[in-house]
């Protein structure tokens, strides 16, 4: 567990990674030649720099908002020249099928009166897959960076790219055992839906990557995409013609369902994207370094101010967002520290149907905020062992103060204008995490929370925020 949270350290300091490669910014300042080629070399040696590789197997998670079409990928690399290379992937998944027609009513079950929200949401429908990528790199720089003598023919370095993702193996037949009913005003059942599945995408990509130590890999960076959905309608015939809504009993084998394709349009994001995983390849045996001489565990701190590399997805009708910010002092120079979080996410949708449906948009926002009393349990054997170390990196447990509020709303469809869906927790309970600084400025903090709610308000359409939860941050410690 410790290796593979060393694995994702340093995601983001390569946008130091990114600004070293010029000598006048691989140091701070231009002191004595010794720490100069003593900061070279580390950088070098976490980044493998000096080590020549020409192909990778990759195994990868991936972080891609809302048009990610696998979560995890095994990729292969190989070097075509210094500066160009192929890549091709594959992964099994299981994507769920969005309904986009926005309706929101009573589902079937008894008739009962209680409201059902499937806006922008996935319809429980799920298709196996198999997600599959190819794509050409250019390492702009890496030739002139071999040539003065600053790295090998490698795969850690600045690239741009093509990248086209497809998913195999769709089967129409799979939805047809699949249906549900939804009712606007709890009087008659709609009988005409409308869902959408990722399809294909090809996106232009400006990326960062480097190798992490022996086996590590982190690869992040922007694209620009134009994605493609696979559309479905769903309708529903009443055998006996009849689609009223009844009081009693369930009518889950009184219709019969179909499903047919539907051209949508293509539409264009602008999203981040990070990767961590770990690679093989030709590499070479290197010398062992302790890995806290090299990320620097030693050095002093009272606070830091950390911001995590946000998720983003911008399209013209669907945008989404996350983000944390966090501040964390430490309490009379002691392992004890104060740390206060706050964290945001919000998905915007506006309906591709045209028609009556044309102006429907939907949207979900949650907001959260964390106070942690931490106690780093390991920073005083730390201290004493290395002479050194007092500051907020290492093991830590914690007792939390959670807030969330979430607001689920909708407007301009089927008659229906502005409809929100607020919810409100408040609970508190203990934390263990690890948090490490890396370099001058990035961190990793990883905490899992179980957490009891003393107030709970609003519906249920917001989930509940209640019982075991963790959070993984990475970005910028200043």
């Amino acid at each position: 567990m410790k290796k593979q949270i060393q694995l994702s350290f340093c995601a983001f300091l390569l946008f130091h990674a990114s600004w070293a490669q010029t000598d006048s910014t691989r140091f701070v300042a231009d002191t004595a030649r010794f720490e100069k080629q003593r900061f070279i070399d580390s950088y070098d040696y976490v980044f493998m720099t000096k080590e020549p590789t020409k192909w990778m197997l990759k195994l990868t998670f991936d972080v891609e908002g809302a048009n990610s079409f696998s979560p995890i990928w095994l990729r292969f690399e190989k070097k075509i020249t210094p500066s160009f290379s192929v890549q091709f992937g594959a992964f099994p998944t299981a994507l769920p099928v969005y309904d986009i027609g926005q309706q929101a009513g009573y589902l079937i079950g008894d008739g009962s009166s209680v409201p059902s929200l499937t806006l922008g949401t996935p319809a429980g429908l799920q298709i196996l897959r198999v997600a599959v990528t190819g794509e050409m790199r250019w390492y702009y720089d890496l030739k002139k960076r071999i040539a003065e003598g600053k790295s090998m023919n490698n795969f850690s370095a600045n690239y741009f790219s093509v990248r086209f993702n497809d998913l195999l193996g769709y089967n129409n037949s799979r939805l047809a055992s699949t249906s549900r009913l939804i009712s606007f005003d709890g009087k008659t059942w709609q009988t005409n839906y409308d869902f959408r599945q990722l399809k294909n995408q090809i996106a232009l990509r400006y990326g960062i990557q480097r190798r992490f130590l022996k086996s590590g890999l982190i690869d992040f960076g922007v694209a620009l995409s134009r994605t493609s959905f696979a559309g479905f309608n769903q309708k529903i015939v009443f055998k006996d013609g009849d689609n009223t809504v009844k009081p009693f009993g369930n009518r889950q084998n009184e219709y019969t369902t179909t499903w047919t394709e539907t051209n949508l349009p293509a539409e264009w994001f602008l999203q981040t994207s990070l990767s961590l995983g770990v690679a093989f390849g030709d590499f070479k045996k290197t010398p062992k370094r302790l890995l806290c001489d090299v990320l620097r565990c030693y050095e002093s701190q009272t606070s830091l101010v950390k911001v995590t590399w946000p998720n983003i997805s911008l399209g013209l009708r669907n945008q989404s967002f996350s983000g944390a910010l966090a501040y964390e002092y430490k309490l009379f120079n002691s392992p004890l520290s104060v740390n206060v979080a706050a964290e945001y996410g919000g998905d915007f949708r506006q309906n591709q149907l045209g028609g009556a449906l044309s102006a429907g948009t939907f949207g979900v926002s949650s907001f959260r905020s964390y106070l942690q009393t931490r106690y780093y349990f390991t920073q005083a054997r730390r201290i004493r062992n290395h002479d050194g170390g007092n500051n907020l990196s290492g093991v830590y447990v914690a007792a939390s103060a959670v807030f969330a509020h979430q607001l689920i709303k909708w407007s301009n469809f089927s008659g229906f204008s502005d409809q929100r869906f607020p919810s409100t927790r408040f609970g508190v309970g203990p934390t263990i995490g690890f948090q490490q600084k890396l370099f001058g400025s990035g961190f990793i903090d990883f905490h899992l929370t179980v957490a009891r709610n003393f107030i709970q308000n609003g519906t249920n359409f917001a989930g509940r925020f209640s019982g075991v939860y963790g959070r993984l941050n990475l970005g910028f410690a200043f």
